[in-house]
């Protein structure tokens, strides 16, 4: 039995009638200025980590040769201030400033190797070398004991006093278990968040760059965009005009019974979703599909590989994601067959012209990337009906690809 609640409907009804027509006031602010358009979203690039990393990365990269190396300085200073617990009266010479992406540190083990997302190296002007790590997590999950991996490194290239490792994920989350093993004392890091600390750091290039009209929008774009993943363009600008609303009487109690009943509803409508995709598959292969659960729905990252007993290089998963509210059809790999991915991707440019989206896991991927994206049954009946294609096409695929 769900949980009563004591609430008058049209009580209820209201505060939402009022939210919605300060929201439709966002959405034409919106329109008017242009700022529903991102390059992120255009180019379906909206929540790829490798391209955040290289963003991130670039910001801080004094070493860039397109003449804005004082203006990085500027924008890695504010970067570093932002973690100034961690190196207390430093004098840093930021223009030896090394930064590189996907740093390799050797062979893959149990407790050493991989590559790290952002890897900066900084000198103080006596020339000592400090480091900072970041583990950039937009989506992906934790690797098997990959912060203890990247520990390793610093432990024995850096002091433990001079090297920062940083786990960056959209709203704060701690890494897993699997990621620092089980002694989790033996591994510190810090924790940053796009909603908060990325923002807030964009915010501050921003106003740097105010002469600079290119880079300065390439910012806002990004921010923009990391807004729209962590919640934090809803309703812009009409903030105060939220607050005001939600600390009527009575209505703090109803907003916070909604917020505490928005998860269970996503949980359930991902539940209902996952029957009728069960159902069409089976409809798709005429047989009960050979499915692998990934998690549960209540799980932060819940999906569903299904595969063709006949299907020996692809497979087809539906993912959703509790905390981004979205879903993602793929067509992912099952396996890291590298000659394979090169015919895949070389088959898929020259048949398709639509949302093909190449990374390392998946040959073609399509993200719907609100709640309100997927959650109706005319939307839901297209995805069944993007289902069907990418069923075919890995028929297709494995036919020819032989």
């Amino acid at each position: 039995m769900g949980e009563e609640l004591n609430f008058d409907a049209n009580e209820v009804q209201s505060l939402l009638y009022n939210v919605s027509s300060l929201k439709k006031s966002s959405d034409a602010i919106l329109e008017a200025t242009g700022e529903g358009y991102n390059i992120f979203r255009v180019l379906w690039l909206n929540n790829d980590e490798v391209i955040f990393s290289r963003m991130i990365a670039n910001l801080l990269n004094v070493k860039a040769k397109d003449g804005l190396s004082s203006l990085r300085i500027d924008f890695l200073r504010c970067f570093v201030e932002k973690l100034s617990g961690s190196f207390p009266n430093v004098d840093f010479d930021y223009e030896k400033t090394i930064v590189e992406t996907e740093k390799y540190i050797g062979p893959k083990t149990g407790s050493t190797g991989g590559r790290m997302d952002i890897f900066i190296e900084l000198r103080d002007k006596s020339n000592n070398k400090y480091a900072i790590v970041i583990e950039n997590k937009v989506y992906a999950e934790d690797q098997k004991n990959q912060l203890i991996r990247y520990k390793d490194f610093l432990d024995k290239h850096y002091n433990y006093d001079k090297s920062v490792l940083i786990y960056l994920t959209l709203n704060g989350n701690n890494p897993s278990a699997d990621s620092i093993g089980k002694n989790e004392k033996s591994v510190f890091w810090t924790n940053l968040t796009y909603r908060d600390d990325v923002v807030g750091w964009l915010n501050y290039c921003a106003e740097k760059a105010i002469k600079y009209p290119y880079i300065r929008e390439s910012i806002n774009q990004f921010r923009s965009q990391i807004q729209r993943l962590t919640g934090g363009d809803f309703i812009k600008m009409k903030e105060d005009e939220l607050f005001k609303l939600l600390e009527t009487k009575g209505n703090i109690e109803i907003a916070k019974s909604i917020a505490e009943n928005y998860e269970k509803l996503h949980i359930k409508k991902i539940k209902e979703f996952k029957e009728k995709l069960d159902v069409k598959i089976e409809e798709l292969f005429g047989t009960k599909p050979n499915t692998k659960v990934n998690r549960k729905p209540k799980d932060k990252d819940f999906g569903i590989n299904y595969c063709k007993n006949s299907w020996k290089n692809l497979k087809i998963y539906c993912g959703f994601n509790i905390e981004n509210i979205d879903f993602r059809l793929n067509i992912a790999y099952k396996n890291q067959n590298n000659d394979f991915k090169e015919r895949c991707k070389a088959f898929f440019e020259e048949k398709l012209n639509t949302w093909t989206d190449f990374t390392n896991l998946s040959a073609r991927r399509k993200l719907y990337n609100n709640f309100s994206d997927w959650i109706e049954d005319e939307q839901q009946k297209e995805i069944l009906e993007e289902l069907e294609k990418s069923v075919k096409l890995i028929d297709e695929v494995e036919e020819n690809l032989k």
